[in-house]
């Protein structure tokens, strides 16, 4: 069966973009709204075409860019707060490949972003788990996290694979439903949107064996439906999701 990967933001560029010649990219971050009002910013890197004209953006401009999800392999500074040593660490960023980048507004016209909160970050993936979702009992109620292993129909920055796995968080009656059908190479079809949210970080230094913690900004997907296709517990199945994030 195919696999789909999706993305259509609609939001207000919130930083000027950059555009990097070697790789033929434009990186910008965009300001979106969902239905339930809730802001997330959402880090963008537009290729070819989409690239040349995501660098005529301007900060305050409302766009609309289409993708896929992806997921690439950064490495970011961080010091210690004993040492003072540069410590380079390696992890996954989620974002938005954007292959369609459009202007609608420019910055300072008179729109509200509100009107555009059904279309403004939409998400819709089919893939298969990875592992069976990790059930976590938080303060607010359970919560279910995992991974969906996507297909991407181009390569980015010459890479070799076509390949993403972004994590997937559930909420509440969803989470439960998802710990009982879902186990590893589960096919899923998702409709939902790309969250951000700051987490705090346990680090070592390497150098002094200080211990510290960092806050780290992190995106994933937040289903609003699943429909559960092969390979689950339960077999075909679909909820509607009331509660939306965290």
């Amino acid at each position: 069966m195919a696999k789909e990967n999706y993305v259509q933001i609609i939001g207000v560029v919130e930083s000027e973009p950059k555009y990097n010649e070697t790789r033929g990219r434009t990186a910008y971050e965009v300001q979106t709204i969902r239905s339930g009002k809730r802001r997330d910013n959402l880090y963008v890197q537009a290729y070819g075409a989409a690239a040349m004209a995501a660098n005529e953006f301007k900060v305050g401009d409302l766009v609309m860019a289409t993708g896929v999800v992806a997921v690439n392999d950064v490495k970011k500074t961080e010091y210690c707060p004993s040492c003072e040593e540069r410590i380079i660490r390696e992890m996954n960023v989620t974002e938005v490949a954007a292959v369609s980048n459009l202007r609608l507004y420019e910055a300072g016209t008179d729109f509200n972003l509100e009107d555009f909160a059904d279309a403004s970050n939409v998400v819709k993936i089919m893939g298969t788990v990875l592992f069976k979702p990790n059930l976590i009992n938080t303060g607010k109620g359970p919560l279910a996290k995992y991974i969906v292993s996507l297909n991407r129909r181009f390569i980015i920055d010459g890479q070799t694979r076509r390949q993403d796995d972004p994590y997937v968080v559930s909420y509440g009656k969803q989470a439960m439903e998802v710990n009982e059908n879902l186990r590893t190479d589960s096919l899923v079809y998702i409709n939902g949107a790309m969250q951000t949210r700051n987490i705090e970080i346990k680090r070592e230094c390497p150098y002094c064996k200080c211990k510290y913690k960092v806050v780290s900004n992190i995106r994933e997907i937040i289903p609003y439906n699943i429909e559960f296709l092969a390979n689950c517990e339960k077999g075909v199945k679909e909820r509607p999701r009331k509660d939306i994030g965290a």
